[in-house]
């Protein structure tokens, strides 16, 4: 719950009451908000990579996560805020089947600490698939919602400043190291101490909840429109209608019922 929809609440109050409610100040602490995100980025995806046990690989990924979709909501334009909320369910999705996979293999092996894993991907298949489904998602490869949803923040989030934008693509790469290391410490090389013959295969029960999340998650990686689509009325096409070089004031969420009236003229948006 704290993971994948608590700390939601954060994210949501920043597009619903500190970009929308106060543009002003939004452009006057846009920069420090911007560099927090990063550092808690790059940082949260060290604490994972150097976590000793599942949940603390899952947990600080979830940090990063959350660095990762301030610089989408901060970007403040169409990409950076469509690709946020794309993300913040995709971290919902991925987190929770995460978070229950992880306390069934606790079940199974009394324990979570990566060095007593491993070779649990023999003999147990809907275990590997679901783990290797999961992880090959959050590791954001092309074709995945993941990757639809981090490739929008950084595409909007260069149009501020590309320093932004290779800060978040340093933090996916060791995305990809720590969840890696995870899916391999779990499945692969020889079987920890903690791993016995006697550990099961996912049970129908727990099948029934994380098939849905996955079936969700394959789903979005072949339909993200599903959500980007109806997140914000297109405003793909304002910046081909204005003239070039000039300054615009930003222009509200449509998503938001608010009056032009209530935004501060001290926002604006520097068009190429």
């Amino acid at each position: 719950m704290l993971s994948g929809v608590v700390s939601k609440a954060a994210a949501f109050g920043f597009l619903r009451v500190a970009i929308t409610k106060f543009p002003g100040p939004t452009q006057d602490f846009r920069t420090p908000i911007l560099v927090l995100a990063g550092c808690g980025l790059v940082y949260g995806s060290l604490l994972a990579f150097r976590a000793p046990d599942l949940r603390g690989v899952i947990a600080y990924s979830s940090m990063a996560q959350l660095g990762l979709i301030t610089f989408g909501l901060f970007a403040v334009n169409d990409l950076g805020l469509n690709g946020a909320v794309l993300q913040m369910v995709n971290h919902g999705l991925i987190s929770a089947t995460l978070f229950l996979l992880a306390g069934g293999i606790e079940r199974r092996a009394a324990t979570g600490e990566l060095s007593r894993l491993g070779g649990m991907a023999r003999g147990r298949p809907a275990l590997a698939t679901v783990l290797m489904t999961t992880g090959v998602i959050a590791l954001a490869v092309p074709g995945s919602t993941a990757f639809a949803g981090e490739f929008a923040i950084l595409a909007g989030v260069f149009q501020t400043g590309w320093g932004y934008a290779v800060v978040g693509a340093v933090a996916i790469v060791l995305a990809a190291m720590y969840m890696l290391r995870l899916i391999s410490a779990v499945l692969h090389l020889k079987p920890g101490p903690a791993v016995t013959e006697a550990a099961l295969d996912l049970r129908p029960a727990e099948l029934g909840f994380l098939v849905p999340l996955v079936a969700i998650l394959l789903v979005l990686s072949a339909w993200p429109a599903a959500i980007t689509d109806r997140s914000f009325t297109s405003t793909g096409a304002l910046s081909e209608r204005l003239p070039k070089g000039a300054s615009y004031p930003v222009k509200p969420i449509p998503l938001i019922s608010i009056s032009s009236d209530q935004l501060s003229p001290s926002l604006t948006v520097k068009l190429p």
